[in-house]
């Protein structure tokens, strides 16, 4: 899955892959759940662009919206704020239930550099 950088973006979004997590002990999975790790490398084309696993959401066919999960998959997108030409690799992780469909990944930090309370956003088709 490659990325799609728009006019101006800040950065570039790659799904690496998804795979199905296992929950910590002590937060269960209900049994019409399942946890998903999605692999994503972040390419930096400006200064100050987050990565952090926080900023990711994933929406399904239906419009139903799921925010990133701390617990799965690891290592998890976390770090420093990447400067231009840096990249980072992670995990961002959700929880959601098993019949969801239609995934789209959004990841939308707010960019050092953007003076837009809400930085610019990048969405990707899961495929599934």
């Amino acid at each position: 899955m490659e990325a799609r950088p728009s006019a101006g973006a800040q950065f570039e979004l790659d799904v690496l892959g998804i795979k199905e997590c296992q929950p910590e002990a002590h937060a269960p999975l209900d049994s019409d759940e399942i946890l998903m790790g999605v692999q994503v490398k972040v390419t930096a084309k400006g200064s100050g662009v987050p990565q952090n696993y926080y900023y990711g959401t994933l929406q399904d066919a239906e419009g139903r919206s799921y925010a990133a999960s701390f617990g799965g998959c690891e290592p998890r997108l976390t770090g420093k704020p990447l400067a231009a030409g840096q990249t980072a690799r992670g995990f961002i992780n959700f929880r959601l239930p098993r019949r969801a469909q239609g995934l789209k990944l959004a990841y939308a930090p707010r960019v050092a550099a953007s003076k837009k309370s809400r930085g610019p956003s990048v969405s990707r088709e899961l495929g599934r």
